[in-house]
């Protein structure tokens, strides 16, 4: 299986470019006694990924297949099988390339649904 596939498109992640954040859904405190109370719903993984440069036509594809309308389709063996997701593009790199061609990296989270 491939390392990451966005809706459809397999996605060229960039060498050490991909990491793994957990968020708490609900709340964890101490008590005035020091013990924890906490009402944890669920624990939700957000994906931070950069790909490796590539050319410019699909760094817009992969953009766009970000952009879609979510829940969007992500499967691979980053994730461990096939997750639904919320997607947000934070950036893209552009570099230079040989024949005057420029190349671009995205930069993106994916949220789980």
């Amino acid at each position: 299986m491939a390392f990451l596939i966005v809706n459809g498109q397999t996605v060229p992640v960039a060498v050490d470019g991909a990491s793994v954040d957990y968020e708490l859904i609900g709340d964890r405190a101490r008590a005035f006694d020091g013990t924890m109370r906490s009402t944890r719903r669920a624990t939700k993984r957000n994906w931070k990924v950069k790909t490796a440069p590539m050319a410019v036509a699909a760094a817009d594809q992969l953009t766009t297949s970000l952009l879609a309308t979510p829940p969007i389709t992500c499967s691979g063996d980053m994730l461990g099988g096939s997750v639904a997701c919320d997607a947000e593009v934070t950036g893209v790199t552009f570099s230079p390339a040989s024949g005057g061609l420029s190349r671009r990296a995205v930069e993106f989270t994916l949220h789980e649904v």
